[in-house]
Order: structure tokens, then C-alpha cells, then sequence
């Protein structure tokens, strides 16, 4: 009779759990829907994170013999991630294409890469083995400029600009646009082979909250602070970027976003126009942070319609804690 008894309270136990499934599905699939900023906190958990603890959940009631329950759970979460997460595109397009680690440069086409250097002169290796054309810099060394671009593009070759913090560096003649360094990042701009000119902004927003504990009402607080701070500094450097660049000249923002792609913090730049080179072209496992077992996409390129996206992908960077992001991009002629 115990036994029994015990059988039952476990099935009953397991059949709840199917129904908290579809009850997280729900609640996430809205957080992720509207993006509000009070629920930021919840969207800094990767998608496809939440669909293992929900697919985790359903399957649970699915062995219990809640077929219908647990079978519809993991058909909806499936589904949910494999055509929602920001990870399943560009997985598919790595399993069709390879993940690009090896990719040569088309032919007239310019490379653009954005790394963190944490400081650390050894973090420039990785970056320079890509034979980058353009480079976005956060947290560079300690190091004269002059000598960052001799690492990069060979001793005497190149051209960089370089604040505090973040710095562009280019194969070819570019200029800073502000006389003072600006606070956030680095504009620089320059000339492309074919004789279009282009803005570059390297950019590190403020980094979220070390916190993730759902449980805990001050992060979730902080993580809405932290989102609204972004805004603002994304939204003082668009419009910065909108005065400064005339029309007809190619942008690129790249950098430290310090948030996810689809953040709402983040459509800010799409209003311009701009494109995120990895969901357009990424190939493979886009995530950046940390760069041991990468599970955030914070580090991200951005481009105007000049510049069409061919083929983007992430390196590893031992000597950082955040990944690579690289982009071959085809340049549109000047009409």
C-alpha cells in the first residue's frame, strides 16, 4: 500500500513538473518576446539554457507516463529553440559550410575583427593570425599604438588610433574624429580600396551584473538598471555617430556590447539600418563570453548596407576572456 502510495505521489510530482514546462515555455517565450527591461534579467540566461531546463522538466513527466503532457512539452521547446535561439542559425549554416576557422578572404573582400585584449599584449596573437584589414580593440595593452598596429599588420605597416581603452586599427590611412578620445569607445575613420570611406566606432558598454540569481529580487532590480544604462550609452553613441558620418559612407560599430544580441537596448541600432554580421553571415558557434565555455554573445560587429556581411565566425582567445568575432565583408561601389 505504501508502495503504492509512494508511486502515485511521484507520478502526481512528475505531472506537475510537465506542467511547470509549458508554464517556464510560456513565461520565456514572452520575457524573450517584449524584452521588457524588467524582466532583462531573465533574458541574459541564453535561450537554448532555458530550453534545457524545460525540455529537462517535460521529459520528466514524459518517463512518469505523462505522455501527452511531457510529449507536448518537448515539442514545443525543441521547436522554441531550434527557431528562436540566436545559436541554431548560424549552427546550421556551420554544419553546412564549416565553421570557418580556416576560411581564406574572398577576393575584394575586406576582413574586420573585434577583439578584448584584456590588457594583455598575448591577446593580440590571436588576432593577428587572422591578417585582419580592420581591427576593433577594447581593454588594449599598455603599449604605444604604433606598436599595436606593428603586431597586427607587420612592423611599419598600418595605421591606428587608440584611446584608453578601446582603438581602431586599419591596413590603410585612417583618422580619428573627435581631437579627444571619447568616453566609451574610439571613432576613427578611413578609405577602402574602390574609394569608399567608412566609420569605425569600437565601443565597450557597461559590463551587467556579475549576479544571475533569479531567486533574488535585487538582481533582477539590477539587471533592469544595468540594461537602461546601456540604452543610454548606446543611444549617445548612434547619435553621435549620426552627426559625424555623412551620408554615403559606410559604418561599422563593433565591440563589447555586453549584452546579447536581441537585447532591447540593442535595437537602438537597428533604426539606422545596421546589421549584426553573425546572424546575417555567422557560421558555427557565435557565442563569445567566457571564453572557456562560451554561452553570451557580447561581443558583436555591426555594419551599414555598404558593407554586405559574406561569411562571420568566432576564434578562441586563451589569452583573453572573451572570444573573437571576424566578418568578411564585400564592399558596394560607390554609385
Amino acid at each position: 500500500m505504501r508502495l503504492a502510495a509512494l508511486g502515485k505521489s511521484l507520478r502526481a510530482a512528475a505531472g506537475f513538473l510537465g506542467a511547470l514546462s509549458l508554464a517556464l515555455h510560456a513565461a520565456v517565450v514572452m520575457a524573450f518576446a517584449f524584452r521588457w527591461d524588467r524582466a532583462a534579467a531573465a533574458t541574459m540566461v541564453p535561450l537554448w539554457l532555458w530550453g534545457c531546463a524545460g525540455l529537462a522538466l517535460a521529459l520528466t513527466a514524459w518517463l512518469a507516463r505523462w505522455r501527452r503532457l511531457g510529449g507536448v512539452g518537448t515539442l514545443v521547446w525543441v521547436l522554441t529553440v531550434a527557431f528562436c535561439a540566436d545559436e541554431s542559425r548560424p549552427l546550421a549554416r556551420g554544419w553546412v559550410s564549416g565553421s570557418g576557422g580556416d576560411w581564406e578572404k574572398p577576393p575584394g573582400a575586406i576582413r574586420v575583427v573585434t577583439v578584448d585584449c584584456a590588457r594583455r599584449e598575448q591577446a593580440l596573437a590571436a588576432a593577428a593570425a587572422l591578417r585582419p584589414d580592420i581591427v576593433l580593440m577594447q581593454e588594449r595593452p599598455p603599449l604605444d599604438i604604433r606598436l599595436v598596429a606593428d603586431v597586427i599588420f607587420g612592423e611599419g605597416e598600418g595605421y591606428a588610433v587608440g584611446g584608453p581603452d578601446c582603438a581602431v586599427l586599419s591596413r590603410w590611412e585612417l583618422a580619428p574624429v573627435h581631437a579627444n578620445p571619447i568616453s566609451l569607445g574610439m571613432q576613427a575613420r578611413g578609405a577602402l580600396p574602390g574609394g569608399r570611406y567608412y566609420h569605425a566606432l569600437s565601443l565597450h558598454l557597461s559590463p551587467p551584473p556579475k549576479t544571475l540569481a533569479l531567486y533574488d529580487p535585487a538582481a533582477w532590480a539590477a539587471h533592469r538598471a544595468a540594461r537602461q544604462g546601456r540604452r543610454n550609452e548606446l543611444f549617445s553613441l548612434v547619435a553621435m555617430m549620426s552627426k559625424t558620418v555623412p551620408k554615403g559612407e559606410a559604418a561599422l560599430i563593433g565591440g563589447q556590447f555586453n549584452a546579447p544580441p536581441g537585447d532591447a537596448a540593442l535595437h537602438l541600432l537597428r533604426r539606422p539600418g545596421l546589421n549584426d554580421a553573425f546572424r546575417e553571415a555567422g557560421a558555427g558557434w557565435g557565442d563569445t563570453f567566457p571564453q572557456d565555455l562560451p554561452a553570451l554573445r557580447l561581443a558583436q560587429i555591426w555594419a551599414s548596407p555598404d558593407l554586405v556581411p559574406l561569411r562571420a565566425w568566432v576564434v578562441p582567445n586563451p589569452e583573453s576572456d572573451h572570444r573573437i568575432v571576424a566578418c568578411d565583408y564585400e564592399v558596394r561601389p560607390v554609385e
